[in-house]
């Protein structure tokens, strides 16, 4: 094979989907990736930055204040579409598994089928999860953003542990620590204490 030939394999991967889009990233650092079971270089790697990274932030809490809005019955139903996205690639993200990651052909597929399938066991946990509880005179409403957003998630973790035969107890303190790193990136402080 020849050095033009081996150009045309190597793929580059050069933008991220923010915001809805793919862009083009505003870093300029750029690895190589390498197929592990002959260290040939298959792809270029442009990685994020600073500024990409800020503006996937901004994005993503941009929309976590509508999705936090949002019905049961929507999120199952995005739940289903990124099932079925993933379900409809299955074959090529095993041959990039296998591609990338050396995955023998078998656990690419397992890896990948678990992936497609986690969004349906999600689904069918939102089912009985109530989005808004009441407490005495007071109703808590379960969001995305910032320490609910954990706290949300968290919860369909503890489920998932308990439905496996497990406790339930070892999201909470993770739970604990998350929110108060995320108040802490927040504005500096735990319970105004800096840390």
């Amino acid at each position: 094979m020849n050095e033009n030939e081996t150009a045309a394999l190597v793929r580059a991967f050069d933008r991220a989907y923010i915001n809805g889009k793919f862009v083009t990233l505003h870093g300029t650092q750029v690895v190589d990736l390498v197929n592990p079971t002959n260290n040939t270089v298959i792809g270029k790697v442009t990685i994020a930055d600073e500024i990409d990274t800020r503006q996937a932030i901004a994005a993503a809490k941009e929309a976590f204040n509508t999705f936090s809005q949002s019905s049961k019955e929507y999120r199952m139903d995005c739940l289903q579409r990124l099932h079925d996205a993933v379900a409809k690639r299955i074959d090529q993200l095993v041959d990039a598994t296998v591609l990338e990651y050396g995955a023998p052909q078998d656990r690419a597929n397992g890896s990948n089928n678990l992936a497609a399938n986690i969004f349906l066991h999600f689904k069918e946990v939102l089912k009985d999860f109530d989005l808004a509880r009441t407490v005495g005179t007071s109703q808590s409403r379960h969001g995305t953003g910032g320490r609910g957003g954990h706290i949300y998630a968290l919860e369909f973790e503890r489920r998932f542990d308990r439905d496996q035969g497990g406790s339930g107890n070892r999201c909470r303190m993770h739970c604990c620590h998350q929110a108060q790193r995320d108040e802490r990136d927040a504005n500096g402080s735990v319970n105004g204490r800096f840390s």
